[in-house]
């Protein structure tokens, strides 16, 4: 907390000469000697007319925080996203990242806090915290939870000083889209393959969701439920065995390897897959009719939960609102080629979903008109539409 302290008080006697140089502070060198600490005059934190070299100047003044982010996997197509989008960060915030890949256990978790915490971390994104003890171990090292954990655990956590909230997806309403998009590619015999039932929350909901669905049309029947810690691509090579009359598959989380099972297997053309998140060979499953839904640019969902941490350390801006802490961002469905590719060129291409400047103005210090509910409004209208439209201005 002292630290945090520190680095706001820097940022303070800086901000002045930060802002004549954006358009917004006073005439003159930039120095204030009659502010005091604490204290921010009120056209400081206006940002008009600024162009990327305001907004460049204006976050490099900023203090340096340390940052650390876990998740899964940096490595496959949708960590590479995110790394891509928190790399983009680092260009023009004044931020240093530390990338963690830590596995679904609490104990693993924990290490992982631990050590961040030993290196001086300030703030910690993405911990997949599933008990009260991992945001114990940060001790006042304030988190930011990436995916959603639940209500249940979310209102256990919003007492705690240093927890932030938790930032995540309408998992059931992807395995819900899911179910609908196989039904209407003419799908009436599916099966479903997803983690076993108990590891993660948010992905439970995901076949939930999918389960609903099937439930709730006569004509559907469920062939098969497969449970495994990951294991989908021997799922679909079971499923094209013994169910030859199968013509639809959903499975939880996507990945290359599920792709190119539909493909060994001998199911492309016979069969539909529908997916949560994105596989980098999907774009031909896509072209030849294969996948019928998908979801794309969850990197957002790491900027968010960047944004939410900054504004804390920053000036104590809460953007996470309510009393679970819990805030769900709209999913970006790809279900045609065409989205595929608007998804590679505006989330995967050399800007983010956000950029800098757009980023800058979602950070209350910089832009004090901006609140909790402009936060979450961002997040529910996040679309390939929106991202189409706010990059052709």
């Amino acid at each position: 907390m002292k630290k945090q302290l520190k680095k706001w008080t820097a940022l303070l006697l800086c901000v002045a000469m930060v802002f004549v140089m954006a358009g917004c502070g006073n005439a003159g060198d930039g120095k204030d000697d009659g502010k005091k600490d604490g204290q921010k005059q009120e056209d400081e934190t206006k940002l008009t007319d600024t162009t990327a070299a305001d907004v460049d100047e204006t976050l490099a003044k900023a203090p340096h925080f340390n940052i650390t982010v876990m998740l899964g996997s940096f490595t496959d197509s949708q960590g590479v996203e995110t790394k891509k989008a928190l790399e983009y960060i680092e260009e023009h915030f004044n931020v240093t990242f530390n990338y963690v890949e830590t596995s679904n256990t609490t104990e693993n978790t924990i290490a992982a806090i631990e050590t961040a915490v030993a290196s001086d971390t300030d703030g910690i994104i993405g911990a997949c915290v599933k008990t009260a003890a991992c945001v114990q171990a940060a001790g006042d090292v304030p988190m930011v939870n990436q995916p959603d954990i639940g209500e249940a655990m979310t209102k256990e956590l919003a007492g705690k000083e240093n927890y932030l909230g938790s930032v995540c997806e309408d998992d059931y309403a992807q395995g819900y889209a899911a179910g609908k998009a196989l039904y209407e590619a003419g799908c009436r015999k599916v099966c479903i393959a997803r983690m076993t039932v108990g590891i993660s929350e948010s992905i439970d909901n995901r076949g939930l969701g999918f389960l609903d669905f099937v439930a709730e049309h006569d004509d559907m029947e469920l062939l098969a439920d497969n449970q495994s810690r990951g294991q989908y691509a021997d799922a679909v090579a079971t499923f094209a065995s013994a169910f030859p009359e199968m013509d639809g598959i959903f499975c939880v989380i996507a990945n290359d390897g599920v792709s190119q099972a539909m493909v060994t297997e001998g199911l492309v053309g016979s069969v539909k897959l529908a997916t949560v998140g994105y596989a980098s060979s999907d774009k031909q499953l896509l072209e030849n009719g294969t996948l019928v839904y998908c979801t794309g640019g969850k990197a957002a969902i790491t900027m968010t939960c960047f944004l939410a941490l900054y504004n804390h350390l920053l000036d104590e801006s809460g953007m996470i609102d309510g009393e679970t802490k819990l805030i769900t961002r709209n999913s970006m469905e790809i279900k045609s080629v065409e989205d595929f590719e608007a998804m590679e060129k505006y989330v995967v291409g050399d800007v983010p979903p956000y950029n800098a400047e757009e980023m800058m103005n979602m950070v209350h210090y910089f832009n004090e008109e901006f609140t909790a509910g402009d936060f979450a409004e961002i997040c529910n209208n996040y679309t390939i539409d929106d991202l189409m439209s706010r990059r052709s201005k």
